[in-house]
Order: structure tokens, then C-alpha cells, then sequence
């Protein structure tokens, strides 16, 4: 959305009427920068190689590698028609007299542009794979190589997209940066994402190191018809693999994605008899639980959980706003969770009022029977909900 204002001037000053046809990123700004320098009557291919060394000039400080080719030692050919030209929007006169690029939008796209060609050049090779993971590794520090890398990987899906599924699935790729940024930047719908690569993702991000490409494939719309019906399947083994870390992914991912069905099968292959499954369930109820009509067998067995972090999760989840029907909170499971509501806000408190008092030291410190957390099991009947309880403060 940030670029968007860019590229709504690049299209002005292309004045084309020519269909964009497939577009990306990449590919607009691929026609612009041609439609221009063809209303500016000039060579295109002789510019764009101008252009193109010049950007290599620019970048070559931002990243160095010993396998991409030397710069020539001549400088760039006349780029100065190009400042010349009231149509040409695409490079001015710098403050020192060189020349610069307009935005860093085009400098990107032409560097990538001229990486997409030597990758491709490379083909399926441990060159490519190098370089590829070296400058996915470096996007965490430059603004500018990442724009490189959201070019190229645009470009090359869009040329060669048999290349770049052989390089997602090449065991040399790396699937903490390389990988899911390749699913990442490259669109919605990019073509290279075959059922097969999705399939080899989903596996291989079931490491331990596997949290970034998990993420990146939860929010990959083709992800959930390529796995079909083990789609659900595999939520729960990420859900049990990487915890809390992946809780808003899911969530998004059931929100944005999945049919009802699907959802059915994910509660159904859970088991709340394991603590992580129950309180993921409980604190996102209002997601993948009938709770209008008070019928859902999975949500009485939550709000009667002999786990006090079940019940707690549930709690959490009505504070953030969701209503459970009146029928199932008359109940005395019910009463019990709408009191760990009261218990979550009470021991807040305790511990920020802890915080300003002095530390006592002396035997059984810490180990009062009062300020013991209930175990798993131990109704919470006996603690007060609000403030106002005739009960409070608690014995």
C-alpha cells in the first residue's frame, strides 16, 4: 500500500493503454519503465542496460558476494537522455552530479531484474541456491535488498516457475528465511506453488527451525486444497509443535480460509484431555465452537475441564468480550468459570500490589496455604468473582 502511490504515477507517465495482462509487481513495474522509455523515443533494450548498470552501481556496497559477476569497468553509456526527456520519470540529476533514481522502487526492479536473468542462467544449481539463501539472509537489514528479493522472486515466477519449485523443494534451501519469504512475497496466487511444493513444505516445517515457513504456509491461501483432507491434520501438529507462537496463525487461518467442515474435523482430531489442545480451544472458543444455542458437547466439556488452565483459557476468552449462552453459565461449571474470571483479575492485582512491598524472609515463605494456586481439579467456588462479593476480601 505504501508503494501504491508510485505506481499509480508510474502508469500515468507510461501513457499506454496496452493491457498489463498477468500482473505483479514486478510486471508493472516491467511495463512502465518500458511504456516510458519507449514514449521517450528512446532504444529500450540499449536504456534498460544503462539503467541496469547504474543500479548495479548503486547496490553493489548493499550486497557483495563472491558469485555474482564483476562490475565492467566502463561506466554506463548516454543515461543523460533519459534526464533530458520531460517524459522519462526515472532518473535525475543527483546533488553531486551524478545521477540517481527517481525512487528506490526502480533501482530495485532493474537489479532484480538483471539477478532474475543470471539465476535463470544458473538454472537448478547449487549456485542459485546460494544465492538466493544470502540474500534472503540479508533482507533483515536492508530495506532495499529486500525490494530486490520481492522483485526477483515475482520475476522469476512469472518466467520460470518450474525453476523456482525445484529450488523450494531443494533440501539446500533454507526454511527459516529463504523459503517462507518466497511464499511471502510473491503473491496470492503465485504459480511455482504446485500442490507438490506445498505438500514438501508442510512437511519440512515441522522442525524444530520450521516456525517461519509454518506460519508463512498458514497464511498460503492454496495450502489447505493441496493438503485436503489431512489439512486439518497437519493445524494440530503445528499447533502441538510450535505452542502459543502460531495461536493468532491458526486463528487467522480458520477465520480467512477454512470451510466449516474443515473446522469440524480440527476440534474433532483434538483431544481435550491434553492440556495444550484444551486451552487453545478455550481461549479461542468463539472460533471453532457452536456456543449460540448452548448445544456444543466440546464447550460443556471445557467449562467442567478438571484442568484450573482450561478453565482459565475460557475465562480469558469470555473477558475478551465472547458470551457464553445463559443456559451453560447457570450450570455450577459454569459458575466455576465465570469465577476464574474473577481469580485471573484477583491474583494481577496481588502480584502488582507484591511488587511495592518489602520482601520477607523467613521459613515457609512463598508456601502460605493462601497464596497457593488451585490445583487442577479444586473447584473455585470458594473465591470471590468481583470486587463487590460479600465475600471480599478472600479468607
Amino acid at each position: 500500500m505504501a508503494r501504491l502511490p508510485l505506481y499509480m504515477s508510474l502508469i500515468r507517465a507510461a501513457k499506454s493503454t496496452e493491457p498489463l495482462g498477468q500482473t505483479n509487481a514486478f510486471r508493472l513495474v516491467e511495463f512502465c519503465v518500458a511504456s516510458i522509455l519507449k514514449a521517450a523515443s528512446l532504444d529500450v533494450e540499449r536504456a534498460t542496460a544503462d539503467l541496469t548498470a547504474l543500479a548495479r552501481m548503486q547496490l553493489a556496497a548493499a550486497w557483495t558476494h563472491h558469485l555474482l559477476p564483476a562490475m565492467e569497468a566502463d561506466p554506463p553509456g548516454d543515461v543523460g537522455d533519459l534526464t533530458a526527456s520531460p517524459v522519462a520519470r526515472l532518473v535525475r540529476s543527483g546533488p553531486s552530479g551524478g545521477l540517481t533514481f527517481h525512487h528506490d522502487v526502480i533501482r530495485e526492479y532493474l537489479f532484480a531484474r538483471w539477478l532474475a536473468q543470471l539465476i535463470e542462467a544458473h538454472g537448478r544449481s547449487t549456485i542459485t541456491i546460494e544465492l538466493l539463501n544470502d540474500l534472503a539472509a540479508r533482507t533483515s537489514t536492508s530495506g532495499d535488498l529486500r525490494g530486490v528479493l520481492e522483485f526477483l522472486l515475482q520475476g522469476l515466477d512469472a518466467t520460470s516457475p518450474e525453476l523456482l519449485a525445484a529450488v523450494a523443494q531443494s533440501p539446500s534451501i533454507s526454511i527459516t528465511e529463504t523459503l517462507p519469504l518466497m511464499l511471502e512475497l510473491t503473491g496470492e496466487s503465485p504459480a511455482f506453488t504446485t500442490a507438490e511444493v506445498l505438500r514438501v513444505c508442510a512437511s519440512r516445517c515441522l522442525h524444530d527451525n520450521g516456525l517461519p515457513l509454518a506460519r508463512a504456509l498458514l497464511h498460503t491461501n492454496a495450502a489447505a486444497t493441496a493438503l485436503g483432507a489431512e489439512y486439518p491434520r497437519w493445524m494440530l501438529r503445528v499447533l502441538r509443535r510450535f505452542g502459543p507462537a502460531v495461536w493468532s496463525d491458526i486463528v487467522a487461518c480458520v477465520e480467512t480460509q477454512l470451510p466449516i467442515a474443515a473446522i469440524h474435523d480440527f476440534v474433532r482430531l483434538a483431544q481435550l484431555d491434553t492440556v495444550e489442545d484444551a486451552v487453545f480451544l478455550a481461549r479461542h472458543f468463539y472460533v471453532f465452537l457452536t456456543a449460540d444455542d448452548g448445544t456444543s458437547q466440546e464447550l460443556k466439556a471445557l467449562l467442567a475441564h478438571p484442568d484450573w488452565r482450561a478453565r482459565a483459557a475460557l475465562a480469558e476468552g469470555i473477558r475478551a468480550g465472547h458470551a457464553i449462552p445463559h443456559q451453560m453459565m447457570i450450570s455450577g461449571a459454569g459458575r466455576a468459570v465465570h469465577q476464574a474470571a474473577g481469580l485471573i483479575g484477583l491474583l494481577a492485582v496481588r502480584h502488582a500490589v507484591r511488587q511495592h512491598l518489602p520482601t520477607r524472609h523467613h521459613r515457609g515463605a512463598g508456601r502460605r496455604k493462601r497464596d497457593r494456586l488451585p490445583k487442577p481439579g479444586r473447584p473455585l467456588g470458594n473465591l470471590p468473582a468481583r470486587r463487590d462479593d460479600a465475600s471480599w476480601p478472600p479468607p
